[in-house]
């Protein structure tokens, strides 16, 4: 299947790695179509924007169901665990926090939801190197004290989401 405009991959590893300073080339990730519906999915940061404004009004799911979305699930033995339908549970510095990431041979992702605050962050990457949920966060952080600044907090946003790489 072809893709009008769709990006490419690449299939980083450390052998990956050796063969770009070997040979100056990478080569093109395997593609998982049979990994779907559960993942492989092709979209944008666009579509994911989109996505995400969707979910702040009840177009697709009404409140009840996003709230019941994002409500831990409750194991047999009772007790709950922090994810949801799709989503990992729980707070960033205070902020509720619902997120989800993932990746593919030569795809990694992390879709940051704070919800209370309407502000999410969204990385994709075409690599099988790297961090997207760190940047992701490091992002969150910065937005934090740039509000936090513009609202007279001298706290450096330490107030909000706090120091990047600290929970």
């Amino acid at each position: 299947m072809s893709v009008p405009r769709r990006a490419g991959w690449l299939y980083i590893t450390s052998v990956a790695v050796e063969m770009l300073t070997l040979h100056g080339r990478l080569r093109n990730a395997v593609s998982w179509i049979a990994v779907r519906p559960s993942g492989a999915f092709l979209s944008t940061v666009l579509d994911l924007a989109r996505w995400d404004a969707v979910l702040y009004s009840d177009r697709v799911l009404t409140s009840a169901m996003r709230e019941r979305m994002w409500t831990p699930v409750t194991l047999a033995d009772g007790t709950t665990y922090p994810y949801g339908f799709g989503w990992s549970l729980d707070s960033w510095h205070g902020h509720r926090r619902v997120d989800h990431n993932g990746g593919t041979p030569g795809f990694l992702c992390d879709f940051e939801r704070f919800v209370d605050d309407n502000l999410a962050v969204i990385v994709l990457m075409n690599t099988s190197a790297g961090d997207p949920q760190e940047i992701a966060l490091a992002v969150a952080d910065l937005y934090e004290r740039t509000v936090s600044q513009s609202h007279g907090d001298d706290s450096g946003g330490t107030a909000g989401f706090g120091a990047r790489g600290s929970k």
